[in-house]
């Protein structure tokens, strides 16, 4: 829930994987991300697109103020 009251329902796996990271560490990097991310989901590293989404999934939690900023 966000400090607005606004319920966000993460469903897809990736998405709950990076709140969690988040949660665990507060001072978590993108590069750190996108290797946990790698390693766990088998994402290509050539996958340029995998790191667009990230960011803009990362950007939209912290507009909801779920999280802190990178």
């Amino acid at each position: 829930m966000s400090p607005k009251g606004e319920t966000i329902i993460l469903k897809d796996e990736v998405a709950c994987t990076i709140f969690d990271l988040f949660n665990l560490n507060e001072t978590m990097t993108l590069s750190k991300i996108y290797e946990i991310l790698r390693g766990k989901f088998s994402i290509p590293v050539e996958d340029g697109e995998f790191e667009n989404d990230i960011v803009s999934f990362i950007q939209t939690l912290i507009g909801y103020q779920v999280i802190k900023g990178l």
